[in-house]
Parts: structure tokens; C-alpha cells; sequence
């Protein structure tokens, strides 16, 4: 019977023999998995390797896991225990498995674990190298058994390798179980699957026959294959042709009615374009009969304003001069008379009130020479305002003259034989001889005929004016 994995403990002289030991077999062929270290009773310091858990024990009673390093502890601490933290590899023959045919077989399997941080105090007190030993190659021979229990003898071989689809249930059964020891299970892995020479045999004649069968149902399936494959390329190549002549035929009938529209379009855009160019001539020649119209209108509206603007003015300038020449005249009138007069009443008095009436005349005298001074004065103040407002108004004039010349300037434009007109559908009309300006020159015309109404009030204050002097 093949032997598995031995787990061992061994004792050490001290703890600096333990890298020596751990990880390595034995003597006796196992596995140390804990270390039993010996110590002097009169030392007070001791130094813990690493890759273990130093179980520290005061007076026989467990105090905890020391950390690695140098420690200085009274003589009753000592470490007992030196568990490994290093991952094991625990090899379990099973042997004489049977399988779901009822063939026995010989399965070896392999489990990785190690000791937890936490489960080393847990591992000491419950468990020890040989129990897990034989605890742990117990769990595995079951499991295992029960594995091959599922598979006939041609499947057996499915079991080998780190499969989870066939080891997943053992290593959470395995993990469940020994998680209670302090024990963490890493992977499970079947490494041999080994059958008997006499059914190893039946096996190969079994497996060739099989691959035999499979290849010749295999090469059957391929020429089924072959043969609808072919007959299916025909059946699209026919396919494929019948699709080429019927799109062929399908883009010659769209071509005819595409050459069927293009011609139809084009008769229809060019009596179009005839109806519009029509309609352009039509609307081109009545605009210009509406534009010789206005212009007609407008020249005789303005040379009959120009002519009553200029009596207006004539006769107001007259009447403000001669306003003012009378005005002065009856003045200066007036004052004769009253010296004429106050000179008889003199002559008429004694020679005190001569001499009283030349003192008095002389004070009339000077201010009747005041006032016809005043008088004077008012006079020219008239005739400056007069003559402001007549510049006024020949400012006035001036801009009417230049509202005249721009007048003049747009009928050049509009008699400019360069201009197109454009129709409703925004063609160029072929009579290039007519412009079209009718509505800019509507709207100056009723500009300049604000402006003429405007001077017209002018003149109307000023002959207000000459009314109140």
C-alpha cells in the first residue's frame, strides 16, 4: 500500500536551529509542522525567527503569540510551540476506488494548506501533526471515493488536473471541515488517475473502436455537409442571378420614366420661364409709364411752387421795406411837427419865460431827439430782424435748391441704360433698356413736397410778422 505525506512535530536544541528543520523531510520522512524548542532556565532574553508563531508560555499557561525579533522576557516565559506558516503539501493515495461500473482504481490527490494567523494557538491546543495527518488523509480518501463513485471507467481520466468543476465541492467540504483546527485549505488537485492492466487494455480497444465510429460518422456528416453546401451555392448562385436580372430590369424602367420626367421638366421650365419673362415686360412697362407719370407731376408741381415761393418772398421783402421806411418818415415827421410847435409857443412868451420855454424846449428838444434816436434804433433792429428772417428763408431756399439737384441726380440714375430690373421670380428681364425706380422716386417726391410745404409755412409767419410791425 502506497504511503501519503507524514506530518511531524520535532524538537530543537534552540530556536536558531529552526530555519535548518522547517520545510524539509526528516528523518523519519514527514514534514515538521511545529518545532519544540528547547531554553535555558536562567536566560532573560531569546530572538524568534521569522515564518513562525511563537507560542509563548508563562509558568505552563499559554500568554499569546510572540512577534519575530529579539525579546527580553523573565525566565518563566518560555516558547513552547514554533507552528509553521509556510504552505504544506499533503499527498493522499487512495486506493481501490470503485467506479459508477464497479472497476477499482488507484487515485492520488494533493491538498495545499497551512496554519492561519489566527488558528495557531486553535491548532496547538486542539489538534497536533498526527491527528491532522490522519484526520486530513480520512477526509480525503471519502471525498475522493465518492468523486469516482460518479464516473464510469471511460470518464475516470476526467478527474485528473485542478478542475472546479470537478474538485469545487471537495475543497469547500475540506475548508468547512477544518476550519475549525486553525487549518486554511488552499486548492485540491487529483495529480494520477491509475486503473488495472486488464481493463486499461479493454479501455484502449474501447477507445479506439469509439474514435473509429466518431470518424466515421464524422466523415458522413461532412459529405452530408458538402452535399447541402453545394446545393445550397447553387440555389444562391440562381438565386443571386434571378436578383441581377430583376434590379436590371427594375433600373431600365426607372431610367426610361427618369428621361420621361427630365424632358417633362424641361417643356415645363421653359414655358415657364416664357410666361415670366412676359409677365416681367408687362410689369417693366407699366412702371415706367408710372414713373414718366410722377416725373411729369412732380416737375410741374415744383416749378409752380418755385414760382409762388419766389412772389411770396418778393412781396414780403417789398412790404417790409416799405413798413419800414414809413414808419421812419412818419417818425421823423412827428418830430418836426412838435418843434415847429413847441418853437411859436416860444416866440409867443415874455423874455423870462422865453428864457424859461428855451430851457424847457431845449430839455423836449433833447428828448424828443432821444426818442426819434430810440425810434432810430427800433428801426434798425427791425431791419435786422428782417433781414435775418429773409436769411432765413433763403436758407431755406438753398436747401430746396439742393432738394432739386438730388431730384436731378435720380433722374439721371433712373434714365441710366446699366440698370436691370428683376421679375416675381427673381429672373433678369432681357430688356436691359428699362430701369425700374418707380417707388424710391415716389418716396422722395413726397419728401421734397413736405419740405415745399414747410417754407410755405415760413413765409406765412413772416407775413404775420410784417402785419404786427
Amino acid at each position: 500500500m502506497r504511503q501519503g505525506t507524514k506530518l511531524v512535530s520535532v524538537q530543537i536544541p534552540s530556536m536558531d536551529k529552526a530555519h535548518e528543520l522547517i520545510g524539509r523531510i526528516d528523518q523519519s520522512g514527514g514534514i515538521p509542522l511545529i518545532l519544540l524548542p528547547a531554553r535555558s532556565s536562567f536566560a532573560f532574553y531569546m530572538s524568534v525567527p521569522e515564518g513562525f508563531y511563537a507560542l509563548n508560555y508563562e509558568s505552563g499557561k499559554l500568554k499569546g503569540v510572540i512577534k519575530p525579533g529579539f525579546h527580553i522576557l523573565s525566565p518563566l516565559n518560555k516558547v513552547q510551540y514554533l507552528v509553521s506558516k509556510q504552505w504544506t503539501v499533503f499527498d493522499s493515495p487512495v486506493d481501490t476506488c470503485t467506479t459508477k461500473d464497479h472497476v477499482s482504481v488507484d487515485i492520488d490527490c494533493i491538498v495545499v494548506f497551512r496554519i492561519r494567523a489566527d488558528g495557531a494557538e486553535t491548532f496547538v491546543t486542539k489538534s497536533s501533526p498526527s491527528s491532522l495527518q490522519m484526520l486530513m488523509s480520512d477526509k480525503i480518501k471519502e471525498s475522493v471515493r465518492i468523486l469516482a463513485r460518479k464516473k464510469e471507467l471511460v470518464d475516470i481520466y476526467s478527474l485528473s488536473g485542478n478542475n472546479e468543476h470537478v474538485t469545487g465541492e471537495m475543497l469547500l467540504d475540506l475548508q468547512n471541515t477544518f476550519h475549525e483546527y486553525g487549518i486554511e485549505v488552499k486548492s485540491v488537485t487529483i495529480t494520477q488517475v491509475a486503473i488495472p492492466v486488464e481493463h486499461s487494455k479493454r479501455l484502449e480497444d474501447i477507445s479506439w473502436f469509439t474514435t473509429r465510429e466518431e470518424d466515421q460518422k464524422v466523415s458522413t456528416e461532412f459529405q452530408i455537409l458538402e452535399s447541402e453546401l453545394k446545393k445550397e451555392i447553387a440555389e444562391k448562385r440562381e438565386s443571386l442571378r434571378n436578383e441581377r436580372l430583376y434590379q436590371e430590369n427594375r433600373l431600365n424602367v426607372a431610367r426610361t420614366n427618369k428621361e420621361k420626367d427630365v424632358a417633362r421638366i424641361q417643356q415645363e421650365t421653359k414655358s415657364e420661364l416664357a410666361q415670366t419673362e412676359a409677365r416681367t415686360t408687362s410689369q417693366v412697362m407699366n412702371i415706367k409709364e408710372q414713373q414718366d407719370k410722377v416725373t411729369s407731376e412732380f416737375q410741374y408741381n415744383r416749378e409752380r411752387k418755385v414760382a409762388e415761393i419766389q412772389s411770396d418772398m418778393k412781396a414780403a421783402l417789398e412790404e417790409l421795406y416799405i413798413g419800414s421806411s414809413k414808419f421812419v418818415k412818419e417818425t421823423a415827421q412827428e418830430t418836426d411837427v412838435a418843434v415847429r410847435k413847441m418853437r411859436a409857443e416860444v416866440d409867443q412868451t415874455t423874455t423870462q419865460q422865453k428864457a424859461e420855454m428855451a430851457s424847457a424846449t431845449r430839455e423836449r428838444l433833447a428828448a424828443a431827439k432821444f426818442k426819434e434816436e430810440e425810434l432810430k434804433a427800433k428801426a434798425l433792429t427791425l431791419e435786422a430782424e428782417v433781414e435775418k428772417k429773409i436769411s432765413n428763408m433763403m436758407t431755406s431756399k438753398r436747401e430746396y435748391d439742393l432738394m432739386i439737384k438730388q431730384l436731378q441726380v435720380m433722374k439721371s440714375v433712373v434714365n441710366n441704360q446699366q440698370f436691370l430690373v428683376m421679375g416675381e421670380s427673381g429672373t433678369a428681364s432681357k430688356d436691359h433698356n428699362i430701369p425700374y425706380h418707380g417707388p424710391s422716386i415716389v418716396y422722395e417726391t413726397n419728401i421734397l413736397q413736405e419740405k415745399v410745404d414747410h417754407l410755405q409755412g415760413i413765409l406765412q409767419t413772416l407775413a404775420h410778422a410784417k402785419h404786427t410791425l
